[in-house]
């Protein structure tokens, strides 16, 4: 290992930015985390990422930048993927929206056994080479991959990029742009029969999550007992031109309660416009279920 790889190391050890409500030290650290991302000190995971990271009992190929930092924190989204563990069991079914390099698409292709399936969107390609290595390396044969963007209509739109961290990209509303490209957007009702007895979908899409749902309405009508892990980020939100209470009245809409995840008790939309925003905690993964 060299030294500026012992340096990142000891760096996010003792300066790693966890969420506020855990890290009284958020903010400073916060300030120390940009001022050496700007310096560029982000790029020395560049020359880490060449190998596969064990997490539980998978082997997962990491991207250049090490987006989700697998390397120094092997036991990422505890609490969300606990969520996936308990809800989902052999033969169900199962929709991973904004896969990623796979982590959630393992374990979802691990809890519903040989029996079940799971269905995965990632519209990015340097991502979805992952992503397919990563489900063929573990030995899946449950998991139908889909490299297009899920929506609410079936069309093109344009990827923005982000160059310093590949689970950042999002839908841009600003077509042709020179960090951009352009993806296939399709809704998920086209491609899942809404008859299919789905159990759990995770929604990460920074920022297009309404376009998600409204995409897989009769999905959600005709499936009464489904599980929703959405993430709930209001800057997100707003940089997709959607505003956060839409989200939360959608989901409302289709009858779901929600909680966010790793803490107990039902949350209100009130209580989540008032304590998730720009000024405040940044986001949080909703667990969303119909009472």
């Amino acid at each position: 290992m060299t030294i500026p790889q012992k340096m990142y190391i000891f760096y996010k050890r003792h300066f790693g930015v966890r969420k506020p409500d855990t890290d009284k030290f958020y903010y400073p650290k916060l300030f120390l985390y940009r001022v050496l991302k700007f310096l560029g000190f982000h790029r020395i995971k560049a020359s880490m990422t060449r190998s596969t990271v064990k997490v539980g009992t998978f082997a997962i190929k990491v991207d250049r930048y090490d987006s989700l930092n697998l390397i120094m924190n092997p036991k990422a989204d505890p609490t969300e993927l606990a969520i996936v563990t308990s809800t989902l069991k052999p033969g169900d079914t199962a929709i991973d929206v904004g896969a990623n390099i796979g982590l959630y698409t393992l374990y979802m292709a691990q809890s519903v056994g040989l029996s079940g399936k799971v269905f995965a969107f990632e519209p990015k390609p340097e991502n979805f080479a992952l992503l397919n290595f990563n489900v063929a390396g573990n030995k899946f044969d449950n998991v139908t991959l889909y490299q297009c963007a899920a929506s609410n209509a079936r069309s093109t739109a344009a990827l923005a990029i982000n160059d310093k961290n590949m689970g950042m990209h999002r839908l841009s509303t600003h077509p042709g742009s020179a960090d951009s490209i352009e993806v296939e957007t399709v809704r998920v009702d086209d491609l899942i029969d809404s008859r299919i007895d789905v159990r759990l979908a995770k929604i990460d899409v920074e920022g297009h999550e309404l376009h998600v749902l409204e995409g897989m309405a009769n999905l959600l009508s005709r499936n009464t007992h489904i599980h929703l892990l959405v993430e709930y980020n209001p800057s997100s939100l707003i940089a997709g031109g959607t505003q956060p209470g839409q989200l939360l009245d959608c989901l409302k809409d289709f009858g779901f309660v929600m909680e966010v995840a790793g803490r107990s008790g039902r949350v209100s939309s009130r209580v989540l416009l008032e304590n998730f925003s720009m000024d405040g905690p940044a986001y949080a993964n909703l667990h969303c279920y119909r009472p």
